[in-house]
């Protein structure tokens, strides 16, 4: 989905006006257009954060209908939980030659084939059972 700065973004070109306020001379107009236009962009990126939260709040809501519960955990733990398996297992060198590879998205260990990953009806099947 695509975010709601971008949509904004796209349809009314404030990027335009970045650039347009980034030529003015007068470096006081400049100052207040900049201070307007970033807390246009604050108010943006509000709105944007409170439909992914409401879309997450809904989707969580629609999961727990069918029967799913969520239990709250710490991310801190669940992070060095993955590192220390899945992480662990593939040398450095492997990742800094790995095409498009960041740590940022963790599971990319699995979607670049740096590590083996059951994939399509095998991998559901393990799901469901």
């Amino acid at each position: 989905m695509e975010s709601i700065a971008l949509k904004i973004v796209n349809n009314n070109g404030l990027r335009k006006l970045e650039k347009e306020i980034d030529q003015l001379k007068d470096s006081t107009e400049r100052d207040v257009r900049e201070r307007l236009l970033d807390a246009i962009w604050d108010k943006i990126y509000e709105y944007d954060a409170h439909i992914l939260d409401y879309e997450y709040k809904q989707h969580i809501i629609e999961l727990s209908k069918r029967g799913l519960e969520f239990v709250p955990v710490e991310k801190n733990p669940v992070v060095a939980n993955w590192d220390e398996v899945f992480t662990s297992a593939v040398s450095e060198e492997t990742k800094k030659h790995a095409k498009h590879y960041n740590d940022q998205y963790k599971w990319h260990l699995f979607s670049f084939d740096l590590l083996d990953a059951l994939k399509l009806d095998a991998a559901r099947e393990i799901l469901i059972q």
